[in-house]
């Protein structure tokens, strides 16, 4: 991430030192939140634009871990194994300096664009198992957010958006 400013927030259910001396050295001034295990990656993203002043800033980009996966699992079609889910969803913002660039003009250049995320992830309800369907649901009753099948949204919640577009989520 190059050519703008930025500053890392890091939400976290366990404190670790070690942890946050990388990433203070690799970010010097980075804030931390301490969160509870719970929501999956939604929850702690939600508890960091309510508790941010978001008023120096056009855009987020919410990133999270992935864990190695060593066993397939199907989405859309696609097999997510080993690290495939994790560069699925961020190489279509971060793959390179370039891309990144790219992405932000693609936002200035369009009002009408809220995020950008991965393109094979990027999903409604339709096509989803059950169980997948009946958790997201779940959540979405648990985090008081309403009519949320009405659109897309992007499987494993990495993205990047403008402020305007997350407003809402500050008043769940």
């Amino acid at each position: 991430i190059e050519d703008c400013e930025w500053d890392l927030v890091v939400t976290w259910s366990s404190f670790s030192q070690e942890s946050k001396d990388k990433l203070l050295a690799f970010k010097p001034g980075s804030e931390f939140i301490l969160v509870d295990n719970a929501g999956y990656d939604v929850w702690p993203f939600i508890k960091v634009i309510r508790n941010t002043d978001f008023s120096r800033y056009d855009y987020v980009l919410k990133l999270h871990t992935k864990r190695f996966m060593s066993q397939t699992m199907r989405i859309e079609g696609l097999n997510m194994n080993k690290w495939f889910w994790r560069d699925t969803l961020i190489n279509p913002i971060l793959k390179s300096r370039e891309r990144f660039i790219r992405c932000v003009k693609m936002m200035e250049d369009n009002a009408q664009i809220g995020y950008i995320c991965s393109y094979e992830l990027h999903m409604g309800l339709q096509g989803m198992s059950k169980e997948d369907e009946d958790m997201l649901r779940k959540e979405a009753e648990r985090i008081s957010l309403k009519n949320f099948d009405k659109g897309r949204f992007c499987a494993g919640t990495m993205f990047l958006a403008r402020l305007q577009a997350l407003e809402r989520l500050k008043h769940i």
